[in-house]
């Protein structure tokens, strides 16, 4: 490193770093990082999409950033993609940590802002109510049958697409007569030409959503510097859509090299053909005969609800349920118990949250497929299956995030498809029948094992 203000800027954040002042030094991801930061906000573009994999040790390197702005008399905040990650920075204790909603409703101007898990501003931007609404029309409705016709092809099980403006005016003057869809949907009715529709339907649900037509929103950008941390860094185009900031202030740094550890998790996969009374049957054995942090990620809230009225109730006690309301505080009492199984289809567990010393992750089903409204929007041809294959890995790798994780994975159903996108290869494949006894047996091993 020949630059002296470089290398000025490592020195700085070796030496008031916790972990470099234990470990003798940041890790090498880490100072690449730093690194790409200083030469980013030293170039003439204010927002920088910064790729970040997992375990490089990304949340220290933005506290460090944080202490950094601050000491230098800047204004600095941290925004994450829910509050589940809320936790992670508690050390920092005068620095503002906000949800995407509530930076969006700040109206404060920042000197830098700090976006943690930028990849998931995709999907909470698309579940934002007052951004996009949203409607949905599930088989017990009386215009379930008409949509089902209309929208879901002959053959098909499932359908995700943007509507025509023939289509989405049609569903609007069906909408108009239903009280509640007429509520939710008031906005686009004042004025359908500035919205477009999407659907994401299957046999027995429809989901419905209307997005402005030039972009989700228009983001508070920072006076110096908006820097947006992923493991799946966002491209110029999909900022340009979402935070309505143009393409040309936008800078993308290149891939960072992959941390080197290897996990101590092992990957099962159930070959029965189980029906949806057989999981959760599975399920419940699994529960009550394993005693370690547990997470169990469903595809759909109608599923995890069925799965939690079959659990026994003398599981309570240690079942917790990520539902619509008071999220944060069911997921601390989730935390603060050693033992306790979450079961959720919350998409943040998918996709972001990282679960301090998760031992089982359980998937039940496959997820469905998600094109975003981006993707939609512009008609590509996504490909179902590798959209399905991408969402399972981000499932997957909600367990074994760091060299000294263990534990054990298991699917409900076959992945043999999907092995080849997965980072770890080795999948054993067996009979329901034999799971508990190997996830057992796999759980002490890796306890012996894991340094």
């Amino acid at each position: 490193m020949s630059d002296p203000k470089e290398r000025a800027w490592l020195d700085w954040m070796n030496n008031n770093s916790e972990m470099a002042r234990k470990y003798g030094s940041l890790l090498p991801q880490q100072q690449q990082l730093l690194l790409t930061v200083y030469r980013e906000i030293h170039n003439s573009r204010t927002v920088h999409s910064l790729a970040a994999p997992p375990a490089s040790g990304k949340t220290h390197v933005i506290k460090l950033l944080c202490k950094y702005f601050k000491s230098n008399s800047f204004s600095v905040c941290v925004v994450i993609p829910n509050n589940f990650l809320r936790a992670e920075y508690s050390d920092l204790p005068d620095i503002p940590v906000l949800t995407i909603n509530q930076y969006l409703g700040t109206g404060t101007q920042f000197d830098y802002v700090l976006i943690d898990e930028a990849h998931n501003l995709k999907s909470s931007l698309e579940l934002t109510p007052s951004l996009v609404k949203t409607v949905f029309v599930d088989s017990s409705s009386d215009i379930y049958a008409y949509l089902e016709s209309r929208l879901l092809p002959i053959g098909q099980n499932y359908v995700a697409k943007q509507l025509s403006y023939v289509t989405s005016r049609d569903l609007l003057r069906l909408f108009r007569g239903h009280q509640p869809l007429r509520e939710i949907l008031r906005d686009v009715l004042r004025n359908s030409t500035t919205w477009q529709c999407f659907v994401y339907g299957r046999l027995g649900l429809f989901e419905i959503k209307f997005a402005p037509a030039d972009y989700i929103c228009r983001i508070q950008k920072a006076r110096r510097a908006m820097l947006l941390f992923s493991a799946s860094p966002l491209s110029g185009h999909e900022i340009s859509f979402y935070c309505g900031i143009p393409e040309n202030e936008i800078g993308q740094s290149r891939r960072m090299m992959q941390p080197t550890w290897k996990s101590h998790v092992m990957h099962f996969s159930v070959i029965d053909q189980l029906d949806p009374k057989g999981k959760f049957r599975l399920l419940s054995k699994i529960l009550g005969k394993l005693e370690c942090r547990t997470l169990v990620l469903f595809n759909n809230s109608f599923t995890c609800q069925a799965a939690l009225k079959s659990l026994p109730k003398s599981y309570s006690k240690r079942i917790f349920h990520i539902a619509s309301t008071e999220r944060a505080k069911i997921y601390a009492d989730y935390l603060a118990r050693k033992n306790g199984k979450l079961l959720t289809a919350s998409s943040a567990f998918w996709e972001g949250v990282t679960i301090p010393d998760l031992r089982l992750l359980i998937i039940p089903d496959p997820p469905y497929p998600r094109p975003t409204l981006l993707e939609l929007r512009e008609g590509r041809k996504v490909s179902l299956r590798l959209d399905v294959a991408r969402r399972l890995v981000q499932g997957i790798g909600r367990i074994g995030r760091t060299s000294t994780s263990s534990g054990a994975c298991v699917t409900f159903f076959s992945i043999s498809e999907f092995v080849g996108s997965m980072p770890e290869k080795h999948v054993t494949a067996l009979n329901s029948s034999k799971l508990v006894h190997e996830l057992q047996r796999a759980l002490n091993e890796n306890l012996r094992r894991a340094p």
